[in-house]
């Protein structure tokens, strides 16, 4: 197509957690992602990302949202955030 825009593609370059028990019962995963918007020229505008936490055996035991207003073409993004449980 000439002249059609096209749609930024985003890619996770790195990602990880970390688990904190909580002093009085429960605890708290800390995780983080970089992305990546591999597209040369058009920026990722009102992105949103969402974090499922899943046991080995595919039970889901949180989830998480978090929205990004902007990813500049050939840019990354820091995207993260803390979600608690009550048991470990």
């Amino acid at each position: 197509m000439i002249g059609g825009v096209v749609a930024p593609k985003i890619n996770v370059v790195k990602h990880g957690f970390s688990l904190r028990v909580n002093r009085f019962g429960g605890s708290t995963v800390s995780w983080g992602a970089i992305l990546a918007n591999t597209a040369p020229r058009t920026d990722a505008v009102d992105a949103m990302v969402l974090a499922n936490f899943v046991l080995p055996d595919n039970t889901l035991i949180g989830s998480m949202t978090r929205r990004l207003s902007r990813i500049d073409a050939g840019a990354q993004a820091v995207v993260g955030g803390d979600l608690n449980f009550r048991g470990v």
